[in-house]
């Protein structure tokens, strides 16, 4: 049995919009008794989205045995986007069917079911993404990230994070010259210094649901964003 309720404002609407603007293609799906979890990498294999919703963020959560599904991406983001801030949706799984539907508020409301062939993938290769270890976690606010990334972003796709015992500075290089923006407050006893793609971080709209970050850093090693509150704990590997 799955029957799960949620608010028109759900943070799973967002989830999806994220996997297709990181251009994924699809997604494993897996609802257990305690808690959604959605795992998607990109196209290209750079980035990493893994997401648990715990039962306790949705309005009724009734799920009595775990259920993996590989869902297509660009179909769900369509039903996501029908639904997005309109109404309250129910899903729930019935004669193998994964059903969407609104949840009408009075009875003049048109409602909407949206009826999914699923594929059923119990042997879904889940990147157990607890095996990267990285011992530094250092927290910042998302907005002066984001303002970071999109400055930096306006004049290369390329940055560079460099951290010391005096602060960190967040650079990129142009042939015209660079730009670097630096933070006291953020310092590590060792020398870290790490590049990426900015695209990746610029798509990444869940940030922006978000007061903080956690960024986890090390020599060698994706770079590792965590956004969390009580009932989400969202993980993103680039």
């Amino acid at each position: 049995m799955v029957y799960i309720t949620t608010t028109k404002n759900s943070i799973l609407y967002n989830i999806f919009e994220t996997l297709k603007n990181l251009e994924c293609e699809s997604f494993m799906l897996k609802i257990s008794p305690e808690n959604i979890h959605i795992q998607s990498s990109d196209v290209a294999k750079t980035s990493i989205l893994d997401a648990i919703i715990e039962k306790k963020y949705f309005e009724t959560y009734k799920v009595e045995e775990t259920l993996i599904l590989d869902l297509d991406i660009d179909f769900i983001n369509k039903i996501s986007k029908l639904f997005n801030k309109k109404t309250n949706t129910l899903i729930k799984f019935k004669d193998n069917y994964l059903y969407i539907e609104t949840i009408k508020n009075d009875k003049n409301d048109i409602e909407k079911q949206f009826r999914l062939n699923v594929n059923y993938n119990n042997n879904f290769n889940i990147i157990d993404i607890n095996k990267l270890q990285i011992n530094n976690d250092f927290r910042l606010q998302t907005k002066t990230f984001l303002d970071i990334c999109n400055d930096l972003n306006v004049f290369n796709d390329d940055f560079t994070i460099t951290m010391t015992d005096k602060n960190t500075c967040f650079s990129s290089n142009t042939d015209c010259g660079d730009i670097q923006y630096y933070i006291d407050y953020l310092t590590n006893n060792t020398n870290i210094q790490v590049s990426f793609k900015l695209k990746y971080l610029i798509k990444f709209k869940l940030l922006n649901l978000f007061e903080h970050i956690n960024l986890k850093l090390e020599n060698d090693k994706p770079l590792f964003i965590n956004l969390k509150d009580s009932n989400i704990n969202i993980n993103y590997i680039l």
